[in-house]
């Protein structure tokens, strides 16, 4: 509003058209810089951590839906990628569901016991058995074939909490795939396809793997194997103390099922596995990775199945399963450290 005031200076203040900006106030420029949208910061916040909810949400309630799925339904598309040579018979979607023979999809639900050959363990430890190479090498083909059929046919059998261990493998295994079928012959040497991926310039100094590259994923693959390695150890650690402490003296090859229920079983296993977590996996974890992991340890039964026609065998897989892999394990630590390929970040 114009206030006139003819009373003091005598000016006509009748409205005048403005005067044209001197080349001085031409030149001039003015900035108006907002307040700081506070608001809109902090809704913006809020925003992330909902989304971040919602996707560890998703994640339990698909987690759920496999845990109480007990038939076996059809994979909803036909499309299955070409293997290895050596690991075709372990076909698995690409939703990260392992197949049979007859394309349905495996997750572990309830199957005859006709269906699953005897002591898968012990056949687990025979392929990887097969992987090591020389004094200190690894054949990564041969590993591929390994970690599929820990997947497809023995994680399944341990029981449902074990999904989320046999989607990341079957994730790994892709990632390493991608690199070794540049050069199958040449990269059938875990330290060769390590050793390309390093002078390709595909990582950083100090440990910073890119990811997807073969380098991630044997480097999870590792810390996954390791995480079993615990566990097994651990459940035959358990037995031995019980049976010394309760003065039994059974033979291991003739132990029948009926005397383990007097001299112990292979329970305890939800503390097990969550030390075994604790152990190997957790410091690796993000956020959303560990409330992931947190939903399928929910699941964990109390007691290990009895994954063999006695428990005498049963405890002789377990061990012969942990000697082989600590070597396996043993020799891609090496290989990695040698390499800088170590990477201590963690995941999301």
């Amino acid at each position: 509003m114009k206030i006139c005031a003819q009373q003091l200076s005598r000016v006509d203040c009748r409205a005048r058209p403005t005067s044209p900006a001197s080349p001085a106030m031409a030149g001039g420029v003015t900035i108006h810089i907002p307040d700081l949208p506070v608001l809109e910061l902090v809704l913006m916040v809020i925003s992330v951590l909902l989304l971040r909810i919602l996707l560890v949400v998703q994640e339990g309630v698909q987690l759920l839906r496999d845990m109480h799925s007990k038939d076996e339904t059809e994979p909803s598309s036909e499309k299955r990628r070409s293997l290895l040579p050596l690991s075709r018979q372990n076909r698995y979607s690409t939703e990260g569901t392992c197949q049979n023979d007859t394309g349905r999809n495996d997750t572990g639900s309830e199957r005859s016991s006709i269906e699953q050959p005897a002591r898968q363990l012990k056949m687990s430890a025979g392929h990887f058995a097969k992987c090591l190479v020389g004094a200190a090498d690894v054949d990564v083909a041969l590993f591929i074939a390994a970690c599929e059929h820990l997947a497809c046919k023995v994680l399944p059998l341990i029981g449902p909490f074990t999904l989320l261990s046999i989607r990341e493998v079957h994730s790994n295994m892709k990632k390493i795939e991608h690199s070794f079928e540049l050069a199958p012959v040449r990269y059938r040497s875990m330290r060769e396809l390590l050793h390309a991926e390093t002078a390709a310039g595909m990582h950083q100094p100090g440990g910073l793997i890119v990811d997807p590259s073969a380098a991630m994923g044997l480097l999870w693959a590792r810390r996954g194997l390791q995480f079993w390695i615990f566990i097994f150890r651990e459940l035959v650690a358990q037995h031995e103390l019980r049976v010394s402490g309760s003065n039994a003296q059974p033979e291991l090859s003739g132990l029948s099922e009926s005397s383990s229920s007097r001299t112990g079983k292979l329970d305890n296993l939800k503390e097990v596995v969550e030390r075994g977590y604790a152990a190997s996996l957790q410091p690796y974890f993000g956020w959303l990775s560990n409330n992931s992991m947190s939903l399928a340890l929910r699941a964990v039964p109390a007691e290990f199945p009895v994954l063999a026609p006695t428990m005498g065998e049963l405890l002789e897989d377990l061990r012969e399963w942990g000697d082989v892999l600590e070597e396996l394990v043993e020799r891609m630590a090496a290989m990695q450290q040698e390499l800088d390929l170590e990477d201590k970040r963690k995941s999301i």
